[in-house]
């Protein structure tokens, strides 16, 4: 009997949440071959304020007083946020304006919780990358304050409404002249209107109450180059990719003599 529970909980980790969990190690090495430039992982405990930046441009961010920390993530438990449209006070703010140049690439894993328009990704006072565009039914897209909200063409018939309440891995890139979006590793839009990648704040606007994000965040990291198609599919699989001794079971297979009212975990 005990070994048949055992199997099941293997079963439950492996077609489970613990998946994704166990993609962590995979997904840190992948990020960190690719250079960042800023990587938030929003994994602070619970009361923390500042943010810490893994990436070579050390920009620590201040956590708003109504960010929830220690939100179970697609990388984990606690390894996640939860941003609820609080406005200024439901934010990442780093202060760091916009990454500029001919390219650049912004990447996140993210999941929506609500459709209200619009909601902000990432924004500074110039530019915002958006979960939800103004006016884009419910697509996303991006803006340039005082000239456009853009809106991406759709390539190949790609979807570009994000999902409620799934995970997935959204990718803005800037190279060739044009903005390129992806979702789950795979290109479902472009748009050729080019604004520069906003990092003021994350989660929503820091200078306004207004298109802040509803939904968790998990990961969100900026790379002052283009990332290629094939790293960003890489990217978008290693968190379902096990690492290799990352699930451990108590009591060990093929144990005996173990009492009766052990807990599994």
């Amino acid at each position: 009997m005990l070994r048949r529970l055992f199997c099941l909980l293997v079963l439950a980790l492996v077609f489970g949440g613990g998946v994704s969990q166990a993609g962590i190690q995979k997904w840190k090495s992948a990020v960190r071959a690719a250079n960042p430039l800023h990587w938030y992982q929003f994994n602070e405990a619970t009361g923390t304020t500042t943010a810490t930046d893994g990436g070579s441009g050390a920009l620590n961010g201040e956590y708003r007083n109504l960010v929830e920390l220690g939100q179970e993530g697609l990388l984990g438990p606690g390894q996640a946020v939860r941003f609820e449209a609080g406005g200024q006070n439901d934010v990442l703010w780093t202060q760091g304006g916009s990454v500029g140049g001919e390219e650049w690439t912004a990447e996140f894993i993210i999941m929506k919780m609500s459709t209200t328009e619009a909601q902000a990704l990432c924004d500074s006072s110039s530019y915002s990358l958006r979960l939800i565009g103004w006016g884009s039914a419910e697509e996303l897209g991006y803006t340039q304050y005082g000239v456009i909200d853009a809106r991406f063409t759709a390539v190949a018939g790609g979807n570009l409404v994000a999902p409620v309440g799934q995970w997935i891995h959204v990718v803005y890139r800037r190279s060739a002249g044009q903005i390129d979006l992806f979702i789950n590793g795979v290109q479902v839009g472009t748009g050729s209107t080019l604004i520069d990648c906003p990092i003021d704040s994350f989660g929503g606007r820091a200078a306004s109450d207004s298109d802040g994000m509803d939904g968790f965040m998990d990961e969100a990291v900026i790379y002052d180059h283009a990332l290629t198609d094939a790293e960003i599919a890489v990217h978008a699989a290693t968190p379902f990719l096990p690492d290799v001794g990352a699930i451990v079971v108590q009591p060990q297979d093929g144990a005996v003599d173990v009492p009766r009212d052990t807990v599994l975990r």
